[in-house]
């Protein structure tokens, strides 16, 4: 806000209150100091009390106050939105207070589509916000890199992680602490998950299919987290104290898309008391991890991997390895991977039963490879092409977080020479990316085809396949996700048939905070016979 908006909106509410409290006064008759039944003189505080009383303001002047103040605030926040937007284009109009808020959030490809219409950068306004909407890959991408444009996840996400999560660490740290992380993501550390995604897709899946009919959405959920404790704590860690871990992390993930209102009772409180106990729970699980790789004994999580790798370094080389560290790296993981690979296991179910020639394909390759259903290995997964491709289309059309809001510390410039005024949130978008025009062939086709060996589309259109992000905070557990959701899609294409039982608008897409159907996908499952 600068001097002269500051002065405007100071001087117009003084005027206001001024002309009120004249109003107010202007029939008040002076009260007499002496009278027959007065005959004492008042005290000061009576005094006071009495002239106090003689104010009163009507209802009707009261709502005329109120009205001539939202007013002036509103006329102050076009203001304001006027002198940043310059030459930008954007809508002509916004709401006040809200701006494009309810659309974001019920409309979203409504708004994503509209604003793309204007073009590559575009303005417009979230809760008093001034926003600007990404929609060119290029711009995206030097977005996502540039050091003074820091990521956004939530009003209250800072409270709950704090400061000691990785989306709030930058600089040297952020790149030591990056480094310290590349041994859980090698090859080594991916063959030893493998097996426990597989063993629990493989026992969930059992389930669905005794159940016959399953919500994707809540079967994917529950899936996932259990993937997530077992891969971060290992398998044999007591169901209790897995379950508990699953409990207070769906009552902290509550917390991110809440109003940041920290009171007993709230959400936002209770998200920050779940991960209170979060914190609780894995340092008892760090400390046994301590204990049991000191000995020498086989690593059986990610927790143990890293425990590992730090007991044997020289011991001049070791960074230091605090609880923190790893507990809030672990939060950091479990709240960036739960949504979205619960949203990408759903459109494997979704898409798949829409597509069941791509489906047949798979089938047809998984059999070539493992004729007598042998376990997955690593190697076998990187001959599996076609499954591949299914995974990378899946992800381009269907990017599980369709934007990335970053909010930059300085102004910066972006673009064709755009000039973002310091504290401007902008809101890269994935989703426009995956969709431009001149990207990927016929992107509104669902088309595995287009990363086969002639195609090449994951090369020739690189700068537009972002669902990983880019720059700085690029997601290390990419392969493992992809892992992931390559075993998912391997073990329900063999082990079941399924049907998509559609509902009346359950086809939309709804944005929460990653990208699901509206219905959540709900599906009927039979056993399959392991053939082609």
């Amino acid at each position: 806000m600068n001097k002269l908006s500051k002065y405007l909106i100071f001087s117009l509410l003084v005027l206001l209150v001024a002309g009120l409290l004249v109003e107010a006064t202007a029939s008040v008759a002076e009260p007499k100091r002496s009278s027959a039944n007065l005959k004492t003189k008042c005290s000061d505080l009576n005094c006071y009390l009495q002239k106090l009383n003689n104010f009163k303001f009507s209802i009707k002047q009261i709502l005329v106050g109120i009205v001539v103040i939202l007013c002036t605030i509103a006329l102050h926040q076009q203001y304001v939105i006027s002198q940043k937007k310059g030459a930008l284009p954007g809508p002509s109009f916004v709401p006040p207070f809200v701006g494009m808020l309810f659309q974001l959030i019920f409309t979203p490809f409504t708004f994503y589509e509209k604003q793309e219409k204007y073009g590559p950068i575009s303005w417009t306004s979230v809760m008093n916000f001034f926003v600007l909407f990404v929609s060119d890959a290029e711009t995206t991408r030097q977005v996502f890199k540039e050091e003074n444009a820091k990521l956004y996840l939530s009003l209250g996400a800072k409270k709950i992680l704090t400061e000691k999560a990785i989306p709030f660490i930058e600089g040297a740290a952020h790149r030591q602490l990056r480094k310290q992380l590349l041994p859980l993501f090698t090859i080594r550390a991916l063959a030893s998950y493998l097996p426990i995604q597989e063993s629990i897709i493989s026992e969930n899946i059992k389930e669905w299919i005794k159940k016959g009919n399953v919500n994707a959405r809540i079967g994917c959920r529950d899936l996932n987290m259990a993937i997530s404790t077992g891969v971060f704590v290992g398998k044999n860690t007591p169901s209790h104290i897995q379950e508990e871990i699953a409990k207070n992390f769906f009552l902290m993930n509550e917390g991110f898309l809440c109003l940041p209102i920290d009171l007993p009772g709230t959400t936002l409180r209770k998200a920050i008391n779940a991960r209170v106990r979060l914190v609780e729970l894995f340092t008892d699980i760090i400390d046994n991890s301590r204990l049991r790789m000191g000995k020498g004994e086989k690593p059986q999580s990610l927790i143990d991997l890293w425990v590992e790798y730090f007991l044997s370094c020289p011991e001049d080389l070791r960074d230091e390895l605090s609880n923190d560290t790893i507990i809030f790296t672990l939060l950091s993981f479990m709240f960036a991977s739960q949504d979205a690979l619960t949203s990408s296991l759903v459109w494997v179910c979704y898409l798949m039963a829409e597509h069941p020639n791509v489906l047949k394909k798979v089938r047809e390759e998984q059999f070539r490879l493992r004729p007598n259903n042998e376990e997955l290995d690593l190697d076998t997964m990187r001959q599996a092409n076609y499954t591949r491709q299914v995974v990378n289309e899946i992800l381009r059309f269907r990017p599980p977080a369709v934007m990335v809001p970053h909010m930059n510390i300085e102004d910066i410039i972006i673009g064709d020479n755009v000039t973002v005024p310091k504290g401007t949130m902008i809101l890269p978008s994935i989703w426009s990316a995956h969709f431009q025009d001149n990207g990927f062939q016929d992107p509104y086709t669902f088309d595995p085809e287009r990363f086969n060996a002639e195609r090449k589309e994951e090369v020739t259109c690189a700068k537009n396949f972002l669902v990983f992000g880019a720059g700085p905070h690029y997601c290390l557990g990419k392969e493992l996700a992809k892992n992931q959701i390559e075993v998912f899609l391997t073990k329900l294409a063999m082990s079941a048939d399924w049907d998509h039982h559609k509902t009346p608008g359950g086809d939309e897409i709804i944005f929460g905070p990653t990208i699901f159907p509206k219905d959540g996908c709900n599906i009927s499952l039979r056993e399959r016979k392991y053939t082609a």
